[in-house]
């Protein structure tokens, strides 16, 4: 998932910014890429974290699937594709802002925590600390931009499989939002952030840091990287 992340954003990020060279475009152009990969994202997203969610509710005595390519294989045997891409309405709606949100905050913060290279256009120029900061920060804002649609795609995945979709409770994002709100309040939309922060933070850190020890040493090897 990573690797479609960053290849679409990479893709759509070096073709927006031939086109323009002002700071203020520079930071729409990282949102747009962003956002976009994160669109793309979904298709691969989407069924993973149904099977995921599948396999987290099972119970341990009696499990159902042995992991997720097992439960994706019942699922499109039994359930068909429609089955496999349950809740991709609200995955679309928390991946493709998020991810805009991420790509630009990141890049916003990276300049501010490491300020000789604010011109710069390579992660792989970057402080450690900096890129740690900036990539966990990035990743909190991320999450919590569109946290209420991540929500709303749990509850529609989590439900029984074998369910035809005329006696789901959760169907779409817009109705299940409703449901929650009415049932829990605002204090249901946002349930769990607390974990969610604390799995943002250090995931995100690592990530932009190994990306950036992984694109030094490839531009080493390859000036044409650079």
């Amino acid at each position: 998932m990573n690797t479609l992340l960053f290849g679409v954003y990479g893709c759509v990020l070096e073709k927006m910014r031939a086109n323009s060279s002002r700071p203020d475009d520079q930071i729409k152009a990282v949102f747009v890429a962003g956002a976009t990969s994160g669109f793309v994202n979904s298709i691969i997203s989407g069924p993973l974290e149904l099977a995921k969610i599948q396999l987290q509710n099972q119970t341990l005595s009696q499990p159902k699937f042995r992991g997720p390519l097992h439960c994706l294989c019942w699922i499109l045997k039994n359930r068909g594709i429609t089955t496999a891409y349950r809740g991709i309405g609200a995955t679309i709606l928390r991946e493709t802002p998020s991810y805009g949100i991420y790509f630009a905050c990141f890049e916003l913060l990276r300049r501010k925590f490491s300020p000789i290279r604010n011109d710069s256009e390579s992660v792989s120029e970057e402080s450690g600390l900096g890129l740690m900061m900036a990539g966990g920060l990035s990743g909190i804002a991320g999450w919590m931009s569109t946290y209420p649609a991540d929500v709303a795609k749990t509850k529609i995945q989590a439900q029984c499989l074998e369910l035809p979709r005329k006696e789901l409770q959760y169907r779409t994002t817009w109705s299940t939002l409703r449901l929650v709100y009415k049932a829990e309040g605002t204090a249901g939309l946002f349930r769990g952030t607390f974990a969610t922060i604390l799995r943002a933070f250090p995931t995100n850190a690592a990530l932009f840091l190994v990306y950036a020890i992984t694109m030094r040493s490839l531009e080493a090897e390859n000036p044409f990287l650079q």
